[in-house]
């Protein structure tokens, strides 16, 4: 079985709302974000939030739903950090 087709929609502080796919949450958001000024620090996700593990039931979608998260320019100790809301849909 394959992973679902996420859709992630990033609302940044500043109002603008960026938008990509990608089959694996956290690689997605961090490409999404990164590609918009490659001139910029690469920034890497900090999830604020719990995901979902296991299996699921038949019409769950895992990772469906609003998350919180960090975009930091440091992998394992947060530096500078940017807030930064996700919202997931899993496309069928």
């Amino acid at each position: 079985m394959s992973r679902s087709l996420l859709e992630v929609t990033l609302h940044l502080p500043s109002g603008a709302t960026l938008k990509g796919r990608g089959r694996n949450l956290p690689a997605t958001i961090e490409r999404v974000y990164n590609e918009v000024d490659p001139s910029k620090p690469t920034r890497h996700v900090v999830m604020t939030e719990h995901l979902k593990t296991g299996h699921v039931k038949k019409g769950e979608h895992r990772y469906e739903g609003t998350y919180h998260v960090n975009l930091s320019t440091a992998q394992r100790y947060p530096s500078t950090q940017e807030a930064v809301v996700v919202d997931v849909k899993e496309q069928p």
